[in-house]
């Protein structure tokens, strides 16, 4: 019933949320990205399943992209011929990420309830 790669999913969307972009390299119009996640194989294979369910789409296509050392360098066998593509949430990322889908389903709930006593009331009127 627990799917721990359905976490993975979950995880990766959210972190995906909190990147930003902390400024532009010139000349070469190069995104330095905050947050940014860490590209291993779950990351992969979770970020081409929230692609597949709608939840998050291609921004820019094959990008250059590399990990800064933790004080700002860039590494030793710096080269730009890894390239990755960047990622925007959807409306539909953002729905899950607020889990609005609950929130609606409470409301119905709540609406169905409410209308069920209107009526129950109605009919037994004293």
């Amino acid at each position: 019933m627990f799917d721990r790669f359905e976490r993975t999913v979950r995880r990766t969307l959210r972190k995906l949320a909190k990147q930003r972009v902390r400024m532009v390299l010139l000349p070469g119009n190069y995104w330095v990205v905050e947050r940014a996640i860490e590209h291993d194989d779950d990351t992969r294979a979770a970020l081409l399943t929230c692609q597949m369910r709608g939840w998050i789409e291609p921004l820019l296509h094959a990008v250059p992209s590399w990990q800064v050392t933790p004080g700002g360098a860039l590494p030793p066998n710096f080269n730009l011929k890894k390239a990755e593509p960047y990622y925007r949430l959807t409306s539909a990322g953002w729905s899950v990420i607020h889990r609005s889908d609950l929130v609606a389903a409470c409301a119905l709930l709540i609406s169905a309830m409410s209308l069920a006593l209107a009526v129950f009331a109605s009919v037994h009127r004293p």
